[in-house]
């Protein structure tokens, strides 16, 4: 029955050669200006004024969610 069918048996569903693609992402590249946290500004430490923000990042099972976390460093609030 498959030859009777001809062309619409290659785009049939049920087809085992089909394979569905999978997207590669060429955009995962390494941050180019990071900066070791060891060479931060020793007035940053000192946590002695307002603006200083430390930053932090959960990312979950699979990359399918993440939670970033803001927090001022002299005050402690987001």
């Amino acid at each position: 029955m498959k030859k009777r069918r001809g062309a619409i048996q290659i785009f049939a569903r049920n087809n085992p050669k089909q394979r569905k693609r999978v997207k590669q992402n060429t955009d995962n590249e390494a941050i180019t200006d990071k900066i070791n946290i060891s060479q931060r500004p020793e007035i940053v430490a000192q946590r002695s004024r307002i603006g200083d923000v430390e930053g932090d990042t959960i990312i979950g099972k699979q990359h399918k969610q993440a939670i970033v976390t803001l927090v001022e460093r002299k005050t402690g609030s987001c």
